[in-house]
């Protein structure tokens, strides 16, 4: 009989995940991670590649009751048309495809389920906008709240007429230049739409990515005229994908 206390724990474990499995007795297999994508997307006929764009195969672990890791090899089953999985984990995109679900197994266990873009290989990355209209600000210098740019667009395509966007891609963006930093904080920082910081973010299904800078008043000059640069960087199998860098100058104004 199971002891009360690990009863109560194992159902408290399977509120919380929701898709997490007790293994049969015998079988070794406590519950698995979920399946580790190294992309959000595969291009068509090319294979599932990782940030360096190095080849990469998924991943899922399988754990013990005890808390430690089998060695039991993984398989792979593909819910969908768009791709298919090598025995070793290496994912093929077939046809293009908005989402494409497949799960790991180990000892009899099955993953979360988890969703891959097939998609056409990126071309071009351009900005979108090209320029960036000043920012102005009235609040009084000395203002500890923020003030945000508008979006610095980056809209990733892949080749045709119409140029198709390619969705599930990763941009990373980077300060180049700021505004001298007050005290250990930078006078700027990238955020997403709410001002949470972040410096990536992954194509919507147009192609298009998008981060704000952000300026603290308190660090702006007292001419009240600041810039900063952005860069942002679309890669694809470790090459800069053409267009990219993509950079874009955002004018800061105190009125």
């Amino acid at each position: 009989m199971i002891p009360r206390r690990v009863a109560l724990a194992l159902g408290a474990l399977l509120a919380a995940t929701g898709c997490l499995k007790i293994s049969e007795p015998g079988s070794g297999v406590f519950t698995l991670s979920e399946l580790k994508l190294p992309w959000p997307s595969v291009v068509v006929n090319d294979t599932l590649r990782d940030s360096t764009g190095r080849a990469a195969p998924l991943r899922v672990i399988g754990v013990t009751a005890a808390g430690d890791t089998v060695d039991d090899a993984p398989t792979w089953v593909v819910l969908d048309r768009g791709l298919h999985v090598t025995a070793q984990g290496f994912v093929i995109g077939d046809s293009i495809r908005s989402g494409a679900r497949l799960v790991g197994q180990v000892g009899g266990l099955q993953s979360p389920v988890a969703t891959l873009l097939v998609v056409p290989a990126p071309v071009l990355a351009r900005a979108e906008p090209a320029t960036i209209a000043p920012v102005t600000w009235k609040r009084a210098l000395g203002d500890t709240s923020h003030v945000a740019s508008p979006g610095l667009g980056v809209r990733v395509l892949g080749g045709g007429d119409p140029a198709p966007g390619v969705g599930g891609w990763i941009v990373s963006y980077t300060i180049l230049s700021q505004p001298a930093p007050v005290g250990d904080s930078p006078a700027a920082y990238l955020g997403d739409g709410v001002n949470r910081r972040t410096a990536t973010d992954t194509t919507d299904a147009s192609g298009l990515a998008s981060r704000v800078v952000v300026l603290r008043p308190v660090a702006a000059s007292t001419t009240g005229a600041d810039t900063v640069v952005v860069q942002a960087t679309v890669r694809y199998r470790g090459s800069d994908v053409p267009g990219s860098p993509v950079l874009f100058t955002v004018p800061f104004r105190r009125q």
